[in-house]
């Protein structure tokens, strides 16, 4: 058994408004279901915030369930797309990173632009808590 076998994992994934034919949210989740099949994760759960908008974490509440669940410690990674799925409000963003971080959660952005705060991972680009 690898090291990520044991590790749980879930799934957030946002789009402000749905466009005809295949869902941003249906891309994001087989992305992610992806990553974490490659990388041996147990995906655990799935979290998805629909017409939501990424600006105020006032109008994403599973987002907020997400981060209730991870203080709980029901997951040790969390796998997004890219950060602007977690928030674009870069306060909104650098809050729910300490959170987790202080929940020994580890985040996993599957895509997006470079993080001049993150180091280059061979498979990804991973915001890591400290060690314990």
């Amino acid at each position: 058994m690898s090291e990520n076998e044991s590790r749980r994992a879930v799934i957030y994934a946002r789009c402000a408004a749905s466009p005809a034919g295949r869902s941003p949210i249906d891309e994001q989740l087989v992305r992610c279901r992806a990553f974490a099949a490659m990388e041996g994760l147990k995906l655990v759960g799935t979290y998805r915030d629909i017409n939501c908008s990424g600006r105020r974490m006032a109008d994403r509440p599973t987002l907020s369930a997400l981060l209730a669940s991870a203080h709980m410690g029901a997951f040790e990674v969390l796998l997004t797309e890219d950060f602007s799925r977690l928030s674009r409000n870069a306060i909104d963003l650098a809050n729910d990173l300490r959170d987790l971080s202080e929940d020994n959660v580890a985040v996993q952005v599957i895509d997006g632009p470079p993080q001049p705060f993150l180091q280059p991972q061979p498979t990804g680009r991973q915001f890591r808590p400290k060690a314990a």
